[in-house]
């Protein structure tokens, strides 16, 4: 029988280097003060350099991301761009006075387009990008306060103070900056880029909740989910009230085979967002995994009250129905599930089992052959068994 779990992690969107690919190129120039160091300079440069090719970028984009009445404004579309594209950095030079930096972006723009409108539907992920970019403008205001402090200073204390937290700011906008390329990476689904990314920037502030929660991710992405837990554990310190976190780890856990964990966390996931389908439907799995139908079973019943075409839960439904030798309700929700997604194998699978059951061999074997049709393996083993 076919369970799937269902992700809350960021979506994968298609390649932004398609057929349609544009190349925006920018450089910057930046004049090293007395206090800057290669480091400071890459930093600031680099921001400046992804400003202007986000902004540039943002004027490729489709109308309709500006929009009034408390939604987004213009000033605001490179916050999304950010989450939605990697900058490439092609080539550098530093003499010791200045800095010299050029990168680029590779795009589609109506990928980019596409990506845009869907960050924007994701609220948790709006209010990460929007705190990377103020992050950054707060680094950068700190850096320019503090060159001038430092022009005035009169003795090698208040210097040297100074000092420290220019490096320090400079620090955490090269961390913001890490930190925006991993988002970036996620939704383009390069997960090794996004992991590098996420772990530099945690290098600066290893507390970080949204590279703390975002590497957590991409490690589940490259199915280390011990170290994506570890991860939202250390998410959950500073942040105990955020029903994805506990969610993500509960899924973690539930890949980990840690069944009770991961029930634990589902459950306090469900306290703090009631009603959320995801969680109900990732729940019924542990039960499920814990050998308790019948609670799998309301779980279930709760998803497909709150969405009656959700394919996997009927689908899933059915399968315990089916365990439970409740063959006309089994039938019901796959028959149900197919009519919604006719292209929906699992379905078709699992009804070939109940028919087979039930001795309708005939129906079964249509089954098996629509499900191996739409792609499903199991179906073509079962198939070659049977000699067909």
């Amino acid at each position: 029988m076919k369970f799937k779990i269902i992700f809350i992690t960021i979506l994968l969107f298609a390649n932004l280097c398609q057929a349609a690919t544009k190349t925006f190129i920018r450089e910057h120039t930046y004049q090293a003060s007395d206090y800057d160091s290669r480091l400071t300079c890459q930093a600031i440069a680099l921001t400046e350099v992804k400003r202007l090719l986000l902004e540039e970028i943002g004027t490729y984009l489709v109308s309709g991301t500006t929009v009034q009445n408390g939604m987004v404004v213009s000033d605001d579309i490179s916050v999304y761009t950010a989450g939605a594209v990697q900058t490439k950095v092609i080539d550098q030079k530093w003499d010791g006075k200045t800095y010299w930096l050029k990168a680029q972006i590779q795009a589609d723009p109506d990928s980019v387009s596409t990506a845009v409108a869907r960050l924007r539907e994701d609220k948790a992920k709006t209010r990460e990008l929007e705190s990377l970019k103020a992050s950054s403008e707060r680094a950068l205001a700190e850096i320019a306060k503090l060159n001038k402090s430092l022009a005035r200073a009169s003795s090698d204390n208040s210097k040297f103070a100074d000092q420290i937290k220019y490096l320090q700011n400079a620090q955490k906008l090269s961390a913001a900056q890490s930190a925006q390329q991993g988002l970036a990476a996620l939704e383009s689904g390069d997960a090794t880029t996004a992991l590098t990314a996420f772990t530099r920037a945690l290098e600066v502030d290893s507390n970080d909740v949204i590279s703390l929660i975002n590497r957590g991710i991409a490690y589940a992405r490259l199915n280390d989910h011990k170290k994506a837990a570890a991860d939202y554990s250390r998410a959950l310190k500073s942040s105990p009230k955020d029903h994805r976190i506990y969610y993500n780890r509960g899924i973690a856990y539930y890949h980990s085979g840690e069944y009770a964990k991961a029930l634990n966390d589902f459950n306090h996931s469900l306290l703090l967002k009631p009603g959320n389908s995801k969680a109900l439907f990732n729940r019924a799995l542990v039960y499920d995994a814990l050998g308790n139908i019948d609670k799998s079973l309301l779980d279930y019943n709760q998803v497909i009250k709150l969405d009656p075409r959700d394919v996997q839960a009927l689908n899933n439904r059915g399968a315990l129905y089916l365990q439970k030798k409740l063959y006309a309700k089994a039938a019901a929700d796959f028959s149900q599930a197919i009519k919604i997604d006719p292209a929906f194998g699992d379905a078709y699978l699992n009804r070939a089992g109940l028919y087979a059951v039930r001795g309708d061999m005939e129906s079964a074997l249509a089954d098996a052959q629509k499900a191996a049709q739409l792609g499903s393996d199991e179906a073509k083993v079962l198939l070659e068994r049977l000699g067909q």
